[in-house]
């Protein structure tokens, strides 16, 4: 009795780079062998954006993109001597992936200085910033990292990636500004100190709890970077910050209990 005789099973997912395909050469796609396949077709649905290089009766492809790619389908099916399978797509474009949320401080003071940074997107060449009115972003503004200058209006810092064949959607990181001063200040629950200031390197801090808590204190350089972190667990009266192999300069000093934040500005000289 002869045997039936049966096309291949479908293929599966098409692998290879999605996004950032602008203007790229030999890219190469492929899928998992499939049961009974004898060969591949693949087909491009718009030979102006892409063209195959090479074989094309294999499992893998290798590609190369026009300049103005905006988006192209690629599609390949199995086939035997007993037919031909429904086809597998994968849909590429030239602008870049969506990068990652802005990764950074969500509650901030006033006239703070904050560093905010994506993983990036696939890609892109430059990114494209936007922060709240009053804000203003200090050096660099097209790199996957920038230091806010905050005023006094909340509102999502967002960044796209751009590349010559366009631009990725946003990704925003919503920020809420504290009325918080840089300045010593004393409040209802906290008095900060630092002493002396301006220093050539020892500075003293104070802090003072209405009800004993441990705090965080955060050390800034003037482009938002953080330089020092330390946990202090139940502080007393005072505790010494050592600036001795620091650069001479402008430090923000920011001390984060449970109910609030304070900043103080300080100078090593």
């Amino acid at each position: 009795m002869q045997e039936k005789c049966s096309p291949p099973e479908m293929p599966g997912l098409i692998s290879g780079p999605k996004y950032g395909q602008c203007g790229a050469s030999g890219v190469e796609y492929s899928l998992s062998l499939v049961s009974g396949a004898t060969k591949y077709q693949w087909a491009i649905s718009d030979t102006n954006y892409a063209v195959i290089v090479g074989n094309d009766s294999i499992d893998t492809i290798a590609l190369n993109f026009a300049d103005s790619l905006d988006s192209v389908v690629v599609g390949v099916i199995a086939v035997n001597s007993c037919g031909a399978t429904g086809e597998s797509t994968i849909t590429i474009y030239g602008r870049p992936d969506l990068p990652s949320v802005p990764a950074g401080n969500k509650s901030v003071c006033s006239s703070s200085n904050e560093k905010y940074s994506t993983l990036g997107a696939s890609g892109a060449t430059s990114y494209v910033w936007t922060i709240p009115s009053g804000a203003s972003i200090i050096g660099s503004d097209k790199g996957d990292t920038i230091v806010v200058h905050w005023g006094s209006t909340s509102g999502n810092v967002s960044v796209r990636a751009v590349n010559a064949c366009g631009n990725s959607g946003d990704s925003s990181l919503a920020v809420v500004v504290n009325a918080c001063r840089v300045a010593n200040h004393n409040s209802q629950s906290i008095s900060i100190d630092a002493y002396p200031n301006p220093s050539s390197g020892i500075i003293n801090l104070d802090v003072k709890q209405s009800v004993s808590a441990d705090i965080e204190v955060n050390v800034y350089d003037i482009f938002g970077r953080l330089v020092l972190n330390r946990d202090i667990t139940k502080p007393g009266n005072s505790f010494i910050l050592n600036f001795d192999s620091f650069d001479k300069g402008t430090y923000f000093v920011k001390v984060i209990t449970a109910n609030e934040q304070e900043i103080i500005k300080i100078a090593i000289e």
